[in-house]
């Protein structure tokens, strides 16, 4: 009974083939964001990964889902993107940056990059 109410479900096909499409397009998303490609372009294309192995409509998924949480996401955290862009840009233009980094460097040392990163 069980399986017959999946296989009736829409998009519905077997779930672990959904659950490996959102695990490989995540691990994708983590390894492609850290050598450096950007995460808004990114988000879209594993997003799709994940919907064509779930078996769903990819075009109603962008539509209906996807794109209506995502425009949630920037409405909600709008103003603390723009206040840490305006942040970072006050510390970089008055040089506050780069003395609070020299000051972890000669406080914790060159050799421990990882820690001063941390504490700055």
């Amino acid at each position: 009974m069980r399986r017959a109410a999946a296989a009736a479900a829409p998009g519905g096909g077997d779930r672990g083939i959904g659950l490996i499409g959102i695990l490989l397009s995540l691990a994708l998303l983590i390894v492609l964001a850290y050598r450096g490609l950007n995460v808004i372009v990114l988000a879209p294309i594993m997003a799709s990964i994940a919907v064509i192995f779930a078996g769903a409509p990819i075009l109603a998924t962008y539509t209906q889902v996807f794109m209506p949480a995502m425009g949630n996401v920037v409405v909600s955290f709008f103003p603390l993107f723009m206040l840490g862009a305006l942040f970072g840009k006050v510390m970089s233009d008055s040089g506050a940056a780069l003395r609070i980094a020299e000051w972890v460097v000669r406080r914790v040392g060159g050799g421990k990059a990882i820690l001063a990163v941390v504490l700055a």
